[in-house]
């Protein structure tokens, strides 16, 4: 571990499941073209690019209101931000994408967040977040970061379901 990460051992925790989430987000996605991202399974499923999109767009909103960083402006910030919402506007939003698009976005946020919190350490983890808003809940930044994961990993879930049903693409475990 670099950066005097070593001392702070619920860091370095923290900071190996947010490279292991997305890695594995990556992979599950891996080699799929358009149709196999827009497929809806039914007309109320999101597709496999919502799901990515809605991702980013959680990770962008801990990095605002946790990390209190600033947009990156290499980000396109009214298409991420309707992954937070998904259903119509996620339909209109996430549909037609590449899967570069998708992949660079994740590494991009990711990485951001990862270099960001390299500075950080396992008490500021424990710490409430400035925002009134945010600490009145009573929850630790730690606990935000968690909730970024655990979505991240049900939607994983989610990805797993859909690419065992869309055409042309082998499934995620085959």
């Amino acid at each position: 571990m670099r950066d005097g990460i070593a001392s702070h051992p619920q860091l370095a925790q923290f900071l190996s499941m947010l490279g292991m989430a997305r890695n594995t987000t990556i992979t599950l996605v891996s080699g799929m073209d358009v149709a196999q991202l827009d497929h809806h399974h039914d007309p109320y499923s999101n597709s496999i690019g919502m799901l990515l999109g809605h991702v980013i767009a959680v990770e962008l909103s801990f990095q605002q209101r946790v990390l209190e960083l600033q947009l990156d402006a290499h980000l396109d910030e009214v298409m991420w931000a309707s992954g937070l919402e998904l259903w119509d506007r996620g339909r209109f939003e996430f549909k037609r994408r590449e899967l570069h698009v998708y992949t660079e976005a994740l590494r991009r946020v990711r990485m951001r967040t990862i270099e960001t919190l390299r500075g950080a350490s396992d008490e500021w983890l424990r710490s409430m977040p400035r925002s009134p808003t945010l600490s009145r809940r009573g929850l630790t930044l730690a606990l935000y970061g968690d909730h970024s994961i655990e979505d991240e990993l049900r939607h994983q879930g989610q990805i797993v379901w859909l690419t065992d049903r869309v055409s042309g693409y082998p499934g995620a475990f085959s």
